[in-house]
């Protein structure tokens, strides 16, 4: 499972701030709304907060932003995300995703292959019909799995791992 540590997320996050997103040359974005549709591979990064990336019929969605963003691929081979805290990424009808933020997190995933996210402190993370489903929060987070081949969930030291009613979570205590 390729996961993106916090210091990596700083790090791109610092380089998207610099970087930018705006008006680019390649049609991407315009302002906050970024959409990559038909292409073989879409990059796309947003410093904004409040961004929203559209990824659709890719080989490859790599996209990048900052807090309180969205972004939706759907219909690819790969979909690689990361962002800040307050983000909401959904990966649907894809082979693989790679999806990871910080806290308070909403994360879906449907209808893929395998399905490998990083979550902050207080997120959630839903897995739907797909075969695998790999969740490593670094805080106390939820995650509901249905339908799903294999769910695992690890937790940070400190906090325990629990079930009930179908719903995976990291928390002090059960």
């Amino acid at each position: 499972m390729r996961t993106m540590r916090l210091p990596r997320l700083l790090l791109t996050l610092t380089f998207l701030t610099i970087v930018g997103c705006g008006d680019d040359d390649d049609g991407y974005c315009r302002g906050e709304q970024c959409v990559c549709d038909e292409r073989p591979e879409c990059r796309v990064g947003c410093p904004f907060p409040s961004c929203t990336i559209d990824c659709g019929r890719t080989d490859l969605c790599d996209a990048e932003c900052g807090a309180d963003c969205a972004v939706d691929c759907i219909d690819t081979q790969r979909c690689e995300s990361a962002c800040g805290e307050r983000c909401d990424l959904s990966c649907t009808r894809s082979d693989t995703c790679a999806l990871s933020c910080g806290a308070a997190c909403d994360v879906r995933c449907a209808e893929v292959s395998r399905c490998d996210v990083e979550v902050g402190p207080d997120s959630q993370v839903e897995c739907d019909r797909l075969s695998s489903c790999d969740v490593v929060c670094t805080g106390a987070c939820t995650v509901a799995c249905s339908s799903v081949g294999s769910c695992d969930v690890r937790c940070p030291s400190e906090l325990v791992r629990c079930e009930q009613d179908g719903v995976l979570t990291c928390a002090e205590s059960c």
